[in-house]
């Protein structure tokens, strides 16, 4: 039978994990919603831009190591960069058909999978915690500081996402797209415009998420 204390230390971790699992959900749901396309890629992105991310956090390829905050902004802004292109590859397919897209994002993870396999090889990278990770005790529970961070900083980027949403022209001209394309560009709503925000934040969110994660998982190709 699992102890109290015990109990306690695991919902503190699943916490932390499941605000990151949060991360990746919603960018998946904003693709989804956007242009009703199941993004088979989507770990797959989340990959790539978690080694983007640790190329500058732990000098990887002969890069400058830099600030955790500096090298996690440069792979969010490196998975809304890689979300934007995704979205130009996949908007002719989608006058074609939605199948052809689902095929296409198979494609893209494996592809993925193949180029960070050749940049970063296959053994993977074990990522150090930015803060300083020494257990404290309270109440006799044992606490690792970086789920509380990890918890901060989603909490941070869903409640900005949900400004950005509900009181930005941007993020309304995105609800009003997902609710109904072709209204939404009968009242000027650029329509291609606002897939391309959805897949660059989506993306970015996956990108966020993986570098959460980095210090308590393994970064690997196939992760």
């Amino acid at each position: 039978m699992t102890s109290p204390i015990l109990f306690l230390q695991n919902v503190v971790g699943g916490l932390g994990i499941g605000c990151v699992y949060a991360l990746i959900a919603l960018g998946f749901s904003l693709i989804y919603r956007a242009i009703g396309l199941v993004n088979f890629a989507q770990g797959n992105l989340l990959m790539f831009g978690t080694y983007i991310g640790l190329t500058f956090y732990l000098g990887l390829l002969g890069m400058p190591a830099l600030s955790p905050i500096l090298a996690f902004l440069i792979g969010i802004a490196a998975g809304a960069i890689i979300g934007i292109i995704l979205e130009r590859l996949f908007r002719p397919l989608a006058k074609v058909d939605l199948s052809y897209m689902l095929l296409g994002t198979i494609g893209i993870g494996i592809v993925l999978d193949n180029v960070a396999s050749r940049i970063w090889g296959s053994q993977g990278v074990q990522s150090p915690t930015p803060i300083p990770n020494a257990v404290f005790r309270v109440g006799g529970v044992n606490l690792v500081p970086y789920y509380f961070l990890m918890m901060g900083v989603a909490a941070v980027l869903l409640v900005g996402l949900q400004i950005f949403l509900m009181r930005t022209n941007l993020g309304r001209g995105l609800r009003a797209s997902a609710q109904d394309r072709e209204i939404a560009a009968c009242f000027g709503v650029p329509v291609n415009r606002m897939n391309a925000i959805a897949f660059a934040v989506g993306v970015a969110l996956a990108a966020a998420a993986g570098m959460l994660i980095a210090p308590v998982l393994y970064t690997y190709p196939a992760v």
